[in-house]
């Protein structure tokens, strides 16, 4: 939680004491700080939780397979926990927005983009995390380099599943991700850093007094879909 003033922090602790095994932390670093709070949870879940396999997801993001029968356990578990995985990552908008916020979004009327992003998200194997030539997960979690000369981790592609990217937000959250994202990618630029034309275009437009807020992320070409 990364200083939310919307109640997160409380709904968290009382699903946790109702039973679901979160683990909480608070995060008061001023900067995004994406990168590291990614590699460090990354290795606590496999050091102190045992896992196999690492999704660093963010909070609007759902793994999905709507390809065929299998459950989304069913295809992680035949994934080895040696290789670093690209999981293919496809954006989706609520159909109607402003209605019925208050439902899950999984539940609501959707659309999708027809094809998948450029980008990707990554499934990380524990062994081959901590156990094989050192690599941390950079720009979002979308790819690995390793630690001793930069060079990008081979990845394997998931079969089956991806990434639904729920990238829609009212047009006061959508401002201020542009504002803060924006400079964070500034201060924290990188040689593996992606450009995001987008963030500097709002930018922009905010330094302007001008709106940066857009309707749809996405282009015409998307089509309905219910999850």
């Amino acid at each position: 939680d990364h200083q939310s003033s919307d109640a997160t922090w409380d709904i968290l602790q009382k699903l946790r004491a109702e039973g679901l095994p979160l683990t909480l932390h608070r995060l008061y670093r001023v900067e995004l700080a994406h990168r590291e709070v990614m590699n460090r949870l990354t290795r606590e879940a496999i050091t102190e939780h045992g896992a196999e396999l690492v999704l660093p997801f963010d909070a609007d993001e759902f793994l999905v397979n709507d390809e065929n029968n299998l459950s989304c356990r069913q295809v992680l578990e035949t994934l080895d926990p040696e290789n670093l995985y690209c999981l293919r990552w496809r954006v989706y908008e609520p159909l109607l927005p402003d209605q019925d916020r208050d439902r899950f979004l999984l539940s609501r009327s959707c659309k999708r983009k027809q094809d998948f992003h450029g980008a990707q998200k990554t499934i990380v194997g524990a062994d081959g995390y901590q156990n094989g030539r050192p690599y941390e997960l950079v720009q979002g979690a979308h790819f690995g380099k390793y630690l001793d000369d930069g060079s990008s981790v081979p990845m394997i592609v998931v079969p089956f599943l991806h990434t639904a990217h729920f990238h829609w937000r009212s047009s006061d959250q959508y401002e201020t991700k542009i504002a803060t994202s924006w400079l964070n990618n500034v201060s924290k630029y990188t040689v593996h850093t992606v450009t995001a034309s987008y963030l500097k275009g709002g930018f922009d437009s905010l330094m302007n007094h001008e709106s940066a807020a857009r309707e749809s992320i996405m282009e015409h070409a998307a089509e309905k879909f219910n999850l």
